[in-house]
């Protein structure tokens, strides 16, 4: 057996360290070490490139982006008197300016001037319907640039930019990259294309991108590499001319707000830096290469074999310094290899073997040991009790072998002793456990894995008396073969829940429920939760079959509480408001009066009419809260979207056109459809329209609209109102808190609290975007409910 472990055990760690290299199991982690090596990698600054950067300052200076082609035009100008060696643009001039066509034509005139102006193209997907096309400069400029390529960058799936394909195309990867063609163009010696070729040459189709010669790029952390100047600085003669002479010039955007910075192992790089490190490395033949998977398979799997077995030879302590020598020697061998010579060997997977081994083979070899200390044992104890019966006959006189003979006993006798202890520990523990399950406040009830009752406390024999008989005694009560199926004759659950379909989730699949229900034993409303739990041998190497814990809760109590406390909310609430709406009442008869009433005693009663409204406002925000959060679900319905949206518009209607808002809708043409409250989720909308309305100036607008996105249905609700202040709005949905900004509105700070117990109460969610000044817009999310077609 150990000699199969010597040889079997490495074996098998040697196969997973191929299977890792065939299915990338480690590539991420490989990827995180590739990225740490390249934070270490050196490069020298080039003195011939120069990047021309499209920065802030520049667009402050130049105005907004994109500029005319005569703004290019001029800079290709003062590039061409400064006689620079060639020029690259990372921007896509994929269409004619129709606005001011003489700016194409001085920018064409101003690349044929130069003779040496690279272009880019790209592959982009047309909006609608997803066909490939290959983006070329347009007609006038590809006629006059020198030369184009392609200006793509290979992200892996973490959205890092680690490599490029130096060629790409539809059909066949047949368009150069920026920096192959800028090389060819210059011409400065033959160049043999370096990277990794595709397996497929011939013409493919129309729709799929091909790449060929993959290369990784060498990236440098030191943000100095390349000599830098602003678009702007250029232009206005700034930068002495004799600068560029001789130089290669890159321009392209810097500024994050256009939307071409790549995130790399070394940080954040603009595009167009990135595509002149390209250059620099191809010159330079400085590209990371990787040797292909299969031949990563050939070398190190065997390596890893041979490792490991001779491991396996070493004593813990020296498998130990092995193992981790081995693992550091590894990852510094990688970090090396990439930073001195450019070649980059993934080790993840072999050095997480080698780390796995050290526990494992321990485990082993600590079995092993056991098993044999478990037979020693077991020989001991037979020899023991072989000696202790032979000594029980006649009395011999004493000699020297006494004192071996009662050191042998000794030994027995604690062995002994031990195990009496350990019977009384299991008894104790058993004791213990049955009482502790008989002194709990939640019924239990233990099943095997079929769903027969196995084990149960008194609590539960309280709920469901059916389910235990007294034995012929009278004493201790005696377990009934019962089942989990046949509990649903002891329950009630709501008309849309199956306790089948639940306990066959549980026993089959092992899913966990917990739901409300009624024992129908006295009526008591109950909640009950189940789930599967395994159990081990005592050697923890065979798995048992699982049993299922079945525990009930009595939330008659609480239920009561709950409804006592409902109801003295409902008896307060309508006791606010018939006075108040009696007060209303009386204003309203004393109008028409013809009793003269002086001014300042009329204010007296309009302020009265004011606060009494307003109360009744509260009241009913409470009454309507106390709706939302005591609802049961089965008082839940197909709800309409579309007319719920209708419904809360007709609502805000009139305090619309009291500020002049007008209120925009965007519907999508379709049936949405949730489940839920209609009165609750038209209440929300509304409180959601009044507050954007509300805090809103006059004369603006309110835009509401519903989508589909998903499985989610979206409210989405937005105004051109005084926004939120950023430190407001964690605490925008909290109970009875409103922001310091309330631009005088009036409120007691349920209105969004509301919003977010309908949203929960749904399993829906409500959110926020604002910032002060600048509008805010609610997003109140609800789960789609479709409804069943007939087939």
């Amino acid at each position: 057996m150990t000699r199969l472990l010597h040889f079997a055990l490495p074996l098998l760690f040697a196969v997973f360290v191929g299977f890792s290299y065939h299915y990338d199991w480690f590539y991420a982690l490989d990827l995180l070490l590739y990225d740490e090596a390249q934070k270490s990698l050196e490069i020298d600054p080039p003195d011939d490139i120069v990047v021309i950067t499209i920065d802030e300052q520049s667009l402050q200076s130049l105005g907004r982006w994109p500029w005319s082609r005569r703004v290019h035009a001029e800079l290709l100008d003062v590039l061409t008197e400064a006689q620079v060696k060639a020029i690259v643009f990372d921007i896509i001039f994929a269409e004619a300016d129709t606005n001011d066509p003489e700016s194409d034509a001085r920018f064409a005139q101003a690349l044929e001037n130069n003779a040496r102006t690279l272009l880019p193209l790209h592959i982009e997907p047309l909006r609608y319907k997803g066909q490939l096309l290959e983006i070329h400069p347009f007609p006038k400029l590809a006629q006059s640039t020198a030369a184009t390529g392609h200006a793509h960058l290979d992200c892996d799936y973490d959205g890092v930019c680690r490599s490029v394909h130096l060629h790409v195309g539809l059909e066949q990867a047949r368009l150069p990259h920026l920096a192959l063609s800028l090389y060819q163009l210059i011409g400065e010696s033959h160049l043999e294309i370096p990277g990794r070729r595709s397996a497929n040459h011939a013409k493919g189709s129309p729709f799929q991108i091909y790449q060929d010669y993959h290369n990784f790029i060498p990236f440098s952390a030191n943000e100095n590499l390349l000599q830098k100047a602003s678009y702007v600085d250029v232009l206005t003669g700034q930068i002495p001319k004799s600068f560029f002479q001789d130089k290669i010039i890159f321009i392209g955007a810097t500024n994050p707000g256009l939307d071409d910075i790549l995130v790399t192992p070394v940080g954040r790089i603009p595009g167009v830096e990135i595509h002149a490190q390209i250059y620099n490395a191809l010159r330079n033949n400085s590209f990371i290469s990787s040797p292909e998977r299969y031949l990563i398979i050939l070398l190190l799997v065997p390596l890893v074999f041979a490792c490991l077995f001779g491991f396996t030879f070493l004593s813990p302590f020296q498998l130990l310094l092995a193992n981790a020598a081995t693992a550091f020697l590894l990852l510094k061998l990688a970090q090396l290899s990439i930073v001195k010579w450019h070649f980059w060997l993934p080790v993840a997977p072999v050095v997480v073997t080698i780390i796995c081994f050290y526990p494992l083979w321990n485990w082993f070899r600590l079995e092993m040991a056991l098993r044999y200390l478990k037979r020693a044992l077991a020989k001991s104890h037979d020899e023991a009790s072989l000696f202790q019966s032979s000594t029980q006959g006649g009395a011999r006189s004493p000699d020297k072998s006494d004192s071996i003979s009662r050191f042998s006993v000794d030994i027995v006798g604690k062995t002994l002793d031990k195990l009496a202890r350990t019977n009384r520990d299991v008894d104790y523990s058993r004791q213990l456990i049955r009482v502790s399950l008989s002194e709990l406040q939640d019924a239990v009830g233990i099943f095997n894995h079929e769903g027969e009752l196995i084990l149960l406390n008194k609590k539960f024999e309280l709920f469901f008396p059916d389910w235990h008989e007294q034995d012929n005694q009278g004493g201790s009560s005696a377990k009934t073969l019962k089942t989990l199926s046949n509990l649903d004759e002891q329950i009630a659950l709501d008309e849309h829940r199956s306790w089948k379909r639940y306990i066959d989730q549980l026993v089959q699949h092992g899913e966990a429920f917990e739901v409300e229900a009624t024992a129908q034993y006295e009526q008591r409303a109950i909640l009950l939760h189940a789930r599967s739990v395994s159990l081990h041998d005592k050697q923890h190497e065979q798995l048992l079959n699982d049993i299922i814990v079945l525990s009930i809760t009595d939330l008659s109590l609480v239920k009561e509480r709950e409804r006592s406390r409902v109801e003295t909310f409902n008896f307060i609430s309508h006791d606010l408001r018939s006075p108040l709406i009696s007060i209303l009442a009386l204003i309203e008869k004393l109008r028409p009066s013809e009793i003269p009433i002086n001014s300042t005693v009329q204010k007296t009663i309009d302020d009265i009419e004011v606060y009494v409204k307003t109360n009744l406002n509260y009241t009913e925000s409470l009454l309507q809260l106390g709706k939302a959060e005591n609802i049961p679900s089965s008082a839940f319905h197909f709800c309409d979207l579309h007319a719920i949206a209708d419904d809360a518009l007709i609502q805000v209607h009139t305090l619309a056109n009291t500020k002049s808002i007008k209120v925009m809708t965007n519907k999508e043409d379709c049936d949405i459809w949730a489940w839920g409250d209609g009165d609750l989720l038209t209440r929300a909308l509304v409180n959601l329209l009044s507050n954007a309305i509300k805090y809103s100036p006059a004369q603006t607008q309110v835009k509401l609209s519903l989508k589909r996105i998903q499985t989610q249905a979206r409210f989405c609700i937005e105004d051109q109102g005084y926004g939120i202040a950023s430190e407001d709005i964690p605490k925008l949905f909290q109970r009875f808190k409103r922001g310091e900004q309330g631009h005088g509105e009036s409120g007691a700070g349920l209105g969004l609290y509301f919003v977010k117990t309908v949203a929960e109460k749904h399993k829906g969610k409500v959110g926020v975007l604002s910032s002060s000044e600048q509008g805010s817009v609610f997003e109140l999310s609800l789960p789609l409910y479709d409804l069943p077609t007939d087939a």
